[in-house]
């Protein structure tokens, strides 16, 4: 069986995220996305510091797409909402590693194997780029 395909009702350009259920991903692929879930958690609990160098590079929000709550299994937290659509029943009370996702844009690829036809609202630009940007006049440096 294979992904969903999208149509004219469930494009991401309707405003709608397409499921790609982690089922329908070939093995080697779910087992890199389990990979991907150890790095995290990892990285969270024994490396903050890349983490906040990481998430200072990080530029736009999340758009609630749910493809973060699809890595390497369907997150038990990610469910109907009050008006219907699906999403995070916790999203205020929500844990550190979905607090922080994406990282860094490995995250980002990760995501992309679940839902590739919805691109993620983050997106991280470069040391320089942020050098430049703290470099300009009332600019305002996250640590």
């Amino acid at each position: 069986m294979g992904a969903p395909t999208p149509n004219a009702t469930d494009s991401p350009a309707a405003g709608k995220a397409v499921p790609y259920p982690i089922r329908s991903l070939a093995w080697h692929k779910r087992v890199y996305l389990v990979w991907g879930k150890l790095r995290r958690f990892g990285l969270i609990h024994f490396r903050p510091g890349y983490v906040r160098r990481s998430l200072a590079l990080r530029r736009g929000q999340c758009d609630h797409s749910g493809a973060c709550c699809q890595l390497a299994f369907v997150c038990p937290r990610h469910g109907p909402l009050e008006h219907g659509e699906p999403g995070c029943t916790v999203y205020e009370k929500r844990p550190q590693n979905c607090r922080v996702f994406p990282i860094d844009e490995r995250d980002l690829r990760d995501r992309d194997l679940v839902m590739p036809g919805h691109p993620c609202g983050f997106h991280f630009i470069s040391e320089q780029q942020a050098r430049a940007e703290a470099a300009e006049p009332g600019a305002r440096i996250e640590v």
